[in-house]
């Protein structure tokens, strides 16, 4: 049993792959953490449907909660990050409606967004939320079904994003923390407040738009129903940085408060970013589809969200089916180090990946054969040609990064999954030319810890979360190397995929 004296915080994070649920022990100066509970997330197809199982993850969540009662004593609250965009409606009774639908499925964007625009401009959007036009998001997806009279929205009596979703399952309050909010692009990026002239172009109704509310508040206490389990007392439901990505700002081990550091976080997606003391309000930058994202406690931060490990985990996915085992990451990593560098570097960007294809390595191929580029045959080959194209991606719009923000940005904190993979961390140092401090790698998770500490008035503000953070955990350091190399294939590769 651990100690009594320190106090314990469940964390619940979400994302489109996988999830965990683990306590963070805190004693004021440093913080240790467990996972105690992972399980597989994916989209279950059904009817030519994509959809999220929110009662499977609602079951995993529970399950982690009974665990963490289990094996700790002075648990003081639970607090719930997920990735974004995605939502599911609640009707008058109280009850869920149906599955959300996942981001990647057609129907989110198969209405072209040109019908959204009645009133407004998409550069009035951009003035008002400091997003770009998404047809996925859910101010164009609610836009699609008010146009169809929807039986699901007319009945609806609040929507809400997962992360909240799931407070709302522990709680029955109904909130929207603020990173959650802003991702529906129904948010005014200056005032933080919905924006009444993007939701009635959205040809909805402001009442099921719950509060926004900051993260690290109370959401309420836990249902009798959740409580009432052998072992489980009461317990207080805080908000998280509700986005994942959010959290993982929150979470950043640094203490500069000069807003000179970019951050790279690695998981489905790659997020090149930094935070900003206001919204980047450049209409130029919608070309290369920059965004001003909702961050912890309302700060901003801009950013632009690249293809990830999303592509290596389905081609692993795939070889995993053909083999009929489990393939370690290792065996990835050690594979891929041993072929040649540069044979195969693809556009990650390219439209042609965001295919929610069952056979990654073949859909590579066939980009491959179709550009003229030499073939990745080997599981070595595939993966080595996707890391690579990764950072270069990476490199691209860092260098828009730095022009949009003014900022010659010197380090680049990387966070998440990709913290793993020293090869990865080192081309990206190589690469942009910059140090690269690697680590946490569930920096989400620490983020979301952070937030409940400032709900029980440990900490007071970002800037001692992230003291705390550094104090906690081990970050290593990557120094360019090898960066003229880097740079002549950098080159090549921009000017091969005519990269603007």
């Amino acid at each position: 049993m651990k100690s009594e004296n320190k106090k314990n915080y469940i964390i619940a994070d979400f994302g489109a792959s996988s999830g965990r649920i683990s306590v963070a022990s805190y004693d004021e100066n440093s913080f240790e953490i467990e996972t105690v509970h992972r399980f597989e997330n994916s989209q279950i197809l059904l009817n030519g449907r994509y959809y999220w199982d929110i009662l499977r993850l609602f079951s995993e969540l529970k399950k982690g909660i009974f665990i963490s009662f289990q094996k700790f004593k002075n648990i003081r609250s639970v607090a719930v990050d997920t990735w974004g965009i995605d939502f599911g409606f609640i009707d008058k009774a109280g009850k869920l409606m149906s599955n959300p639908l996942a981001y990647r499925d057609p129907l989110k964007s198969e209405r072209d967004p040109k019908n959204f625009f009645k009133t407004i401009t998409e550069t009035d959007l951009y003035n008002l939320t400091g997003y770009y036009t998404i047809p996925m998001a859910p101010a164009f997806f609610l836009e699609k079904l008010a146009s169809e009279n929807d039986y699901e929205l007319l009945n609806a009596h609040k929507i809400l994003p997962l992360s909240d979703l799931l407070n709302y399952f522990l709680t029955g309050n109904f909130a929207i923390e603020y990173s959650m909010a802003c991702g529906m692009l129904l948010v005014n990026c200056k005032t933080k407040t919905w924006d009444d002239g993007i939701i009635k172009e959205a040809g909805i109704s402001k009442d099921i738009l719950s509060e926004i509310i900051d993260s690290g508040e109370l959401v309420g206490k836990a249902l009798n129903e959740i409580v009432n389990v052998p072992g489980i007392k009461p317990f207080s439901v805080i908000t998280a940085a509700g986005h994942d990505t959010a959290s993982a700002v929150a979470g950043i081990p640094s203490v500069s408060a000069n807003y000179d550091f970019a951050f790279l976080a690695t998981g489905t997606w790659l997020v090149i970013a930094a935070e900003t003391k206001k919204p980047v309000l450049n209409f130029d930058s919608t070309r290369h589809f920059f965004m001003n994202e909702g961050g912890p406690l309302r700060r901003n931060f801009f950013a632009r969200n690249l293809t990830g490990f999303w592509i290596i985990q389905k081609c692993v996915e795939r070889w995993e089916k053909e083999e009929g085992r489990q393939i370690p990451w290792k065996e990835i990593d050690d594979l891929f180090i041993k072929e040649k560098p540069f044979r195969s570097l693809i556009n990650t960007e390219d439209p042609f990946f965001s295919q929610n294809s069952d056979n990654m390595p073949e859909l590579i191929k066939s980009y491959c054969q179709r550009n003229n580029i030499a073939v990745p045959e080997s599981k070595g080959q595939i993966a080595r040609c996707i890391y690579e194209s990764l950072v270069m991606s990476v490199r691209f719009y860092f260098e828009l990064l730095k022009k949009y923000c003014n900022k010659e940005y010197k380090k680049v904190h990387i966070i998440g999954g990709g913290v793993n993979n020293n090869n990865f961390c080192q081309w990206l140092s190589n690469v942009l030319e910059v140090e690269i401090i690697a680590g946490p790698v569930e920096a989400a998770t620490v983020g979301n810890l952070l937030m409940q500490l400032k709900a029980d008035k440990e900490i007071n503000s970002i800037t001692e979360g992230r003291k705390l953070s550094l104090n906690s955990f081990k970050t290593k350091v990557y120094e360019p190397e090898d960066v003229q190399i880097w740079d002549e294939k950098y080159r090549e590769f921009v000017g091969f995929f005519n990269f603007q």
